[in-house]
């Protein structure tokens, strides 16, 4: 047996370094000797950030917010409820206040909890920061092989203080882990028809060319101010195309309706939306299905759903990775392309919460041919309301080509060139473009010796699958002292942590001169698949998904079952209820980890439990899914009257419209300016024009300091849970002054007519407002609501009865 512990080398320390370390340090009799090189000045990768750090640092902003919840975007063996949150770590410095986990944590988050999963379980020593790997070469050392790992380390001259020196070292190493991230460098725009600027951040006179991950905000495309016309144009139908779409789209309204208003704002407003203002075209080559963060899920029984009609909702990732979804008592990963037989399936279930989205955009429908091909998905809880609005224009085609024009002597735009099934279109006035055009993997592999590369059959031509690796992108069995974790397209938390015991297993074996334990699948088997696939790639089957490897719920009971672990099955799946795979049901049930998975677990079961418990109960996630709902245009019909003659009665028609905009107070997460316009006929024969504004928000109850977002509600905020929706008067310049009533919808059932019920009361001087809300659900969608205010007072008594009806796009 050979002597231990031996050194194993893992390159990257975000959160498949970080997993895969305390995998092998986990192992009894310090079996391994850990060293983590990390080329960044803090771990976790991608998610290297901090409250503090600035807009413009990292590869995503501070601010995004995950498309997964935290029970996914999290390992087994940490719940988020232990991560401290409200402190600053840079300067050590608490609030104080007790801050719950958010649902859908914001990047700066995740990066404090990888921190804080290093703190616990990968000693300092153990990483070595600011530490770049430049090469990696596999030698013959007395009969053995092992890695002669090369680093550079810069460091600031101590005389001079500023200028940087690099210090170059090697060492040797038995195993190499390479978890440095599939996501690499921005893939650089290519045309087929060549523009010389083509790049991911290029400028052609005043127009900026600029790959997703540096758009942060208007300034970063339009450094000169919005323009009153022309068109932001975004490239790429993945996730990050429609991400950046809804971004933009997002700023421009926050900057026509924030506060304060400005003449300039006044002029912005005029513009977004229309033909001959401001507007972002979105161009795709394929279809994709708009999924918000929270879906719709049907009350389990048939006695449940007989006495409440409108939807519980969950977090899209406890939707989607439902074990009960997948029937037998055995499930295995589908992996590569999708089997036609499939590919209907899965639209019908996409569609069963958003439609077809012919309501938005017939670029948005799959055709009956594509029907029969892989479905995309993209996470955005703005993108289809900016879309049915007007102010997204998703375009079906390829941008083959860009060219200078002047529009207009004072500024520079462009002309693009769009392919589409009917030949090659103009869109002109073109005054920014955003490329989501994704990542490339190579670099990440540039320092690895060729001939191993070789050996892994790599191809600098194949970007989304450059090696062949064995279960689930893990190893090959030619190499067997390496290995990786998390290189593939989207990886999944669940899956790395998975990998990361695997590799631990397989290199213990090793190191004890065992045979590891063969693999899941044939070799043979494997790599046939691997073949078939990389050529499906290659010629662009539209039935490779989206994500080849990104069946999370097969994989993981893949490795669950190959590894012995059992999955933890107390409490899921009753009576029809979901049962959502998620890291913490996939434990080693180790003594010091038990404790942060029954901690995740129990809040993952009190969420269900309310979600789809009672028939009287709302769902914690009703707030946030209606309030998302209600974002942009409504026709509204509103009946006024009045039980006293000395105050008309009448009829109103006009428009509403709810604007999203940043939330005015650190207190929230969302919040909307709302503008209603509208013709009132009285009955003593006037006619006036009659408008009004408020101001809604939304504090879904975690991950914000509740004191600030109640503090300014007073004994209004006892009168229900902290989570929901508020209603404001604002002052001339649009900002928030004081509060109308809260839109209590805890409780909430259903009436004769199958509504969500809601209510709200206001007490102005010596008036009463009693508030009444309906809202009819079609699947994530507000079909049509009502809003009935009873006013009664020593000179009022009238009720104010409002429809608002879904104003639809022309053309959808």
């Amino acid at each position: 047996m050979t002597t231990l512990p031996a050194s194993v080398a893992i390159v990257g320390a975000g959160p498949g370094g970080l997993t895969a370390a305390k995998a092998l340090l986990s192992l009894p009799n310090h079996a391994f000797r850990v060293t983590i090189f990390e080329r960044q000045s803090r771990v976790g990768g991608m998610w290297a950030l901090s409250r503090t750090s600035s807009l413009s640092e990292g590869k995503v902003s501070k601010e995004m917010m995950t498309n997964l919840s935290r029970f996914t975007d999290a390992f087994s063996d940490l719940a988020w409820e232990n991560v401290e949150l409200d402190s600053d770590q840079t300067n050590g410095k608490r609030t104080g206040q007790k801050v719950e986990p958010p649902m859908f944590p914001r990047a700066w988050q995740v990066g404090r909890y990888l921190q804080e999963y290093a703190r616990r379980y990968v000693p300092e020593e153990v990483v070595k920061l600011n530490c770049e790997v430049v090469n990696a070469d596999r030698v013959d050392e007395a009969g053995s092989m092992k890695w002669r790992v090369r680093w550079q380390h810069p460091h600031t001259d101590p005389i001079t203080e500023d200028s940087v020196t690099v210090d170059e070292s090697c060492g040797l190493f038995d195993y190499l882990i390479i978890s440095s991230g599939f996501f690499d460098k921005p893939r650089p725009l290519l045309l087929k028809d060549h523009f010389p600027a083509s790049g991911y951040d290029a400028s052609v006179g005043d127009v900026k060319i600029i790959h997703s991950t540096a758009f942060r905000s208007l300034e970063s495309i339009l450094p000169n101010g919005v323009p009153s016309s022309g068109k932001i144009v975004v490239i790429g139908g993945g996730m990050s195309g429609a991400e950046a779409a809804a971004n933009a789209a997002f700023f421009l309204s926050d900057a026509a309706y924030s506060s304060p208003t400005t003449s300039s704002k006044a002029e912005l407003r005029e513009s977004l939306g229309s033909r001959n203002g401001i507007q972002i075209h979105h161009v795709a080559s394929r279809p994709f299905y708009n999924m918000p963060r929270y879906l719709s899920v049907p009350r389990p029984s048939s006695e449940k759903a007989s006495e409440q009609a409108f939807p519980s909702f969950l977090p899209v990732d406890l939707v989607f990775y439902d074990l009960s979804r997948r029937p037998g008592n055995t499930i295995s990963a589908n992996t590569g392309r999708v089997p036609p037989e499939t590919t209907k399936s899965t639209h019908r279930f996409l569609r069963s919460f958003v439609g077809d989205q012919s309501d938005l955009s017939q670029a948005l429908v799959a055709t009956e041919e594509e029907l029969g091909k892989a479905s995309y998905v993209a996470i955005s809880d703005t993108y289809a309301e900016f879309v049915r609005s007007g102010l997204i224009v998703p375009l079906r085609g390829t941008v083959t080509r860009l060219e200078e024009q002047n529009i207009e002597d004072t500024r520079t735009s462009l002309s693009a060139s769009i392919v589409d099934a009917n030949g090659t279109k103009p869109l002109n006035d073109v005054v920014a473009v955003i490329h989501a055009t994704g990542f490339r993997c190579h670099s990440a592999l540039t320092w690895l010796d060729p001939a191993v590369l070789a050996d892994l059959e790599y191809s600098k031509d194949s970007e989304r699958l450059p090696l062949f690796l064995q279960d689930h992108a893990v190893y090959n069995d030619v190499v067997p002292n390496l290995g990786f974790v998390g290189f593939y397209e989207g990886p999944f938390w669940g899956v790395m942590e998975m990998q990361a015991r695997l590799l631990a297993d397989r290199f213990l074996a090793l190191q004890q001169e065992k045979a590891p334990k063969p693999g899941m699948l044939d070799r043979a088997e494997e790599h046939a698949k691997f073949e078939e696939l990389r050529a499906s790639i290659h010629k662009q089957d539209r039935n490779v998904p989206q994500f080849w490897q990104g069946d999370y719920v097969g994989i993981v009971e893949d490795y669950a079952q190959f590894m012995g672990i059992e999955r933890e099955d107390e409490g899921f799946g009753l009576n029809g209820d979901p049962s959502p795979s998620v890291p913490a049901r996939f434990t080693t049930k180790t003594p010091t980890t038990a404790s942060d998975t029954q901690v995740t677990l129990q809040s993952l079961h009190n969420i269900l439990d309310r979600d789809l418990g009672s028939p009287g109960s709302s769902s914690r996630f009703l707030s946030c899914a209606l309030f998302r709902a209600l974002q942009g245009d409504w026709l509204i019909h509103r009946t006024v009257t009045s039980a006293l003659p000395t105050f008309p009665s009448g009829l109103l028609e006009g428009t509403a419209t709810f604007y999203p905009r940043s939330p005015s107070s650190a207190g929230y997460a969302a919040e909307y300016f709302y503008e209603e316009k509208g013709t009132l006929l009285m009955t003593n024969g006037y006619e006036v024009q009659a408008s009004r504004q408020y101001a809604y928000r939304l504090s879904d109850g975690v991950g914000h300091r509740t004191d600030v977002a109640y503090g300014e509600l007073g004994p209004e905020a006892e009168r229900g849970s902290r989570d929901g929706i508020t209603a404001w008067f604002v002052k001339e310049d649009r900002s928030v002054d004081y509060l109308f009533h809260r839109v209590r919808l805890d409780g909430a059932q259903k009436d004769s007519q199958a509504f969500c019920n809601a209510t709200g009361s206001h007490l102005c001087v010596k008036d009463t407002y009693e508030t009444e809300y309906k809202f009819e659900f079609d699947g994530v969608n507000v079909k049509r609501f009502n809003i009935k205010y009873h006013v009664s007072g020593p000179s009022k008594d009238y009720t104010h009865d409002t429809w608002f009806q879904r104003a639809q796009k022309e053309g959808a």
